[in-house]
């Protein structure tokens, strides 16, 4: 297939701002690990309800399926990072793809997990929407303002952007153990549907 001068260039552009291998795979790895022990705890926390009144297939195949989501999950937040990396000047994303990667990986998680307790949080401030609407606002703001800090520090400071990438590689084991379960569970979870 013959492609014109325009689109020929345009996929040389989008390949450069792309990240390698290595370092799209790390940055995946780092985006296994915290959707999947979420997955695992919030199972966890049900699982005592699952043991009462369901049998022990069943239990299983709730797990295969928390997990097949979490490992859909991981690849659709993979990919938007990905596509930050190219949208995002070299200078700012891709020069600091794993650091930066990481750290918009865990600060969304970090602005998630109290998103999960939404409803306990509007109980406890009794119902007063307000208030939980402008503690929202200012929790937001602290974690935008600490995102642009942290990501600021990556590029000024070699050290920490070097302990950031050794925390991917630490966690990397544990996340590729999380994978094989994922394929563990999609194989139960097409097993269980064609059965």
């Amino acid at each position: 297939m013959l492609l014109l001068p325009i689109e020929a260039s345009i996929l040389d552009g989008v390949k450069d701002r792309l990240p390698g291998k290595q370092d799209a795979f790390l940055l995946f790895t780092t985006c296994v690990f915290p959707i999947h022990v979420w997955a695992i705890l919030i199972f966890l926390n049900d699982a005592p309800a699952y043991i009462r009144r369901m049998p022990f297939g069943d239990i299983a195949g709730i797990f295969a399926y928390t997990q097949v989501i979490a490992l859909i999950e991981s690849l659709i937040f993979w990919g938007f990072l990905l596509f930050v990396c190219i949208s995002m000047p070299r200078k700012y994303f891709k020069d600091w793809f794993i650091s930066q990667g990481t750290l918009l990986v865990l600060g969304f998680f970090i602005l998630v997990i109290p998103m999960h307790y939404q409803m306990d949080i509007i109980e406890g401030l009794q119902w007063n929407l307000e208030l939980y609407d402008i503690m929202f606002v200012v929790w937001l703001l602290l974690w935008l303002a600490g995102l642009i800090i942290m990501s600021t520090l990556i590029r000024r400071n070699l050290i920490f952007e070097k302990k950031l990438v050794n925390l991917v590689d630490r966690i990397m084991l544990l996340s590729l153990l999380y994978v094989l379960i994922d394929v563990v569970s999609f194989a139960f979870v097409i097993f269980r549907n064609i059965r």
